[in-house]
This record gives C-alpha cells, structure tokens and sequence, in this order.
C-alpha cells in the first residue's frame, strides 16, 4: 500500500502555501496540484491505498478563501478536473502504473486538526480545543485573528458547576509552534 502525504504541520508549510514545495512533491502530487492550479483550492492530501486491480486514489482539496467549505458543485468540477488529468496521462500514471483506479474527491471534514495557518484563517469566530503551551491539559478557545506568526486566541473558562454559564478568560497571541492537537468544535444551532 503507497501513500503519500502533503505537509501537515505548520513547520512543513510556509505562511502563505499550503502544499510542499515542486522538489518535495510525489510526481503523482505534482501532477494533481498542477491540474487543480486554477480551480481557487488547497491540495490538502493526495493517498494511494489498495491492492493492485482495486487501488483508490483519494484527493482531499479545501477552499483557498474565505470560511466557508467548498459546494458540491465546486467539488464535482474540481474532481472532473483531476480525473481529465489523469485520462491525459501518457503511460502509467506515477504510484498507480497501469493498474485500474477509483478516483475520490473531497473534503477535509470537521475533523481535520488546524495545522496550517489558512486552517486557522478560515476558521476565524470559531471555538477550538487545544494544547496550548503554558496551559495545562486541553483548552477551549475562540479565535480572534491570524497573522503570520500565530494566532490571537480567547480562552474559553468553563462554569464552576455543571450547567454554570462559560466565562471568557484572557487573550493571548500564541505561536504556530505553541499550539498542538488543534481542532474546531462543531456548534449545532438549536431550532
């Protein structure tokens, strides 16, 4: 089973580029990141897993801007520009050869851990649990601003008793390297 992975800490990634530098790149990378140039996304992950004659290559994009995840439309489009790329392919495409393939396009998910400072970008107004440097144990926090260093982040106090109102606590600007196992909390709105 291959596999091949995009940067997923902030230390393999620079502020403003989500995917590995052209020299760090699978061919196979490069050549779905270069088909998906022009379609306004991240290459988040690019995996090959299966056996030979039942391979699934799976191709996980997410939005360059803003805070909302892609459409299905736009991932449809983003798919059939893959799949365009790789019917294009003269010989047998890199980490698959010849062997037959099923092509999946997707999302990363709310599960995704936030490692790369887009990841925060679009997650602005959001609450996060976190290891935080210089806080013990997990933390609840909002996210109020990204820059290039870090983020500026409000710490979320839990009542003293169950069923206690939240308090906010303070903010505080922690680096990219201050923060570990980072993931959004869904809030699901109540009718």
């Amino acid at each position: 089973m291959a596999s091949r992975f995009f940067a997923r800490t902030h230390a393999e990634s620079s502020e403003d580029v989500s995917e590995k530098t052209v020299e760090m790149r699978s061919p196979l990378e490069q050549l779905i990141a270069t088909a998906l140039t022009d379609q306004q996304v991240w290459v988040e992950d690019v995996e090959v897993t299966g056996t030979p004659g039942s391979k699934v290559l799976t191709v996980v994009i997410d939005a360059r801007t803003g805070t909302e995840g892609l459409s299905l439309d736009e991932i449809a489009t983003s798919s059939q520009v893959v799949s365009d790329a790789l019917d294009a392919y003269t010989g047998p495409l890199p980490e698959i050869g010849d062997d037959a393939y099923q092509l999946e396009v997707s999302t990363p998910g709310v599960g995704r851990p936030l490692v790369r400072p887009h990841h925060w970008q679009r997650n602005l107004g959001r609450t996060v649990e976190a290891e935080l440097t210089g806080q013990p144990g997990r933390q609840r926090a909002r996210i109020d601003d990204v820059d290039d260093t870090g983020v500026e982040l409000t710490l979320i106090i839990p009542g003293a008793k169950k069923g206690m109102p939240e308090k906010v606590g303070e903010r505080a600007h922690y680096s990219f390297d201050d923060i570990t196992d980072a993931q959004v909390q869904v809030k699901l709105k109540q009718a």
